[in-house]
Order: structure tokens, then C-alpha cells, then sequence
């Protein structure tokens, strides 16, 4: 195969190639610590490791295989590899998720069907203290040099918008 220019690749396309061969390694990444027996366990979740032996070799050759042809297009179209920090993974998925959890307050679940009064006084204190243990999260995840001595930010279930730790929260 032949190398392409340099100019033959301009700014945009880098970009997506970028980006999506960036996707696929991450992916690949993932695969390989599946691959090689890693797995996650929680009280809800659990990742199984059912593949055999054949299966986790030839899946590592594969991904060996792809890494050295990503490898070769870095090098041949200058692309850059990606660097994600996991202060800023952590926040970030802790921020997006923060949606998902205020779904589950009963107010929110009235939208499938009334909720009983019941099940709202168990749930809405568990999603509340949910939602506080993803903020502390995230908080304790972006306290980063640059960053010490600077308010986190927080967010309260009531409103959804971003307040300092400085500012207090209004009464309900």
C-alpha cells in the first residue's frame, strides 16, 4: 500500500480519522482487559467472563493485529494518539450520568404511571443519596493541583443547575 501525501489528507479528514480510529482503540483496549480475564462486579452489574481459552487467544491476536495496522495509519497519516485523563473521564461521566438518577425520583417516575406513596418515601432519600455519592465522585476526581482551593461544583436534584459548595442551598 502506498503512504498517501501529507497534503493529501487535509485538516477535517484527520479529524474523523482521528477520532473514530481513536473510538475503536479505546474499544480495543476494553476487549483486551475482557480478553485477559478482567472483569466488573457490583451489586447490580456484573460482567461474566465466559469466553474459553481459543476465544481469549484469538481474540488477543486480533486485537494485536488491529493495534499494529492503527500503529501504522498514526504514523502514515500523522495522526496524534488521544490521551483521556480519568480525572476528566470520571467527572464527566458522573456529570452525565446525574440525569439518569434524577429520572428515578418519584416525581419524575410519575410520567409511567402514579407513583405510590410508598415507594416514593423509600426511593427519593436512596436517589438522593445516589446523586450525592456520584457529586462526591466527581468532586474528589477533579481535586487536582491546579485546582486546590477552588469551590467544586455541585448539583442540587431540585433544580439541576450548577452551585458552588460556597453557596448554600435554598430551603424547600
Amino acid at each position: 500500500m502506498r503512504r498517501p501525501k501529507a497534503n493529501a489528507v487535509s485538516d477535517n479528514h484527520r479529524r474523523i480519522i482521528s477520532t473514530t480510529l481513536g473510538l475503536l482503540d479505546e474499544r480495543l483496549c476494553r476487549f483486551e482487559r475482557w480478553a485477559r480475564g478482567g472483569t466488573a462486579k457490583g451489586p447490580l452489574y456484573e460482567e461474566r467472563d465466559d469466553l474459553d481459552e481459543d476465544q481469549k487467544q484469538a481474540i488477543l491476536a486480533q486485537i494485536a493485529a488491529a493495534c499494529a495496522t492503527l500503529a501504522e495509519m498514526r504514523e502514515e497519516l500523522g495522526l496524534k494518539q488521544q490521551e483521556a485523563s480519568v480525572t476528566k473521564l470520571i467527572g464527566s461521566q458522573c456529570d452525565w450520568f446525574w440525569e439518569f438518577l434524577v429520572q428515578l425520583e418519584s416525581k419524575q417516575l410519575n410520567r409511567y404511571g402514579e407513583v405510590s406513596p410508598h415507594l416514593a418515601a423509600y426511593l427519593d432519600p436512596k436517589v438522593k443519596l445516589l446523586i450525592e455519592h456520584v457529586d462526591e465522585i466527581s468532586s474528589i476526581a477533579r481535586r487536582t493541583p491546579e485546582h486546590q482551593g477552588m469551590p467544586q461544583a455541585s448539583r442540587t436534584a431540585d433544580t439541576g443547575k450548577a452551585r458552588t459548595c460556597d453557596e448554600k442551598e435554598k430551603p424547600r
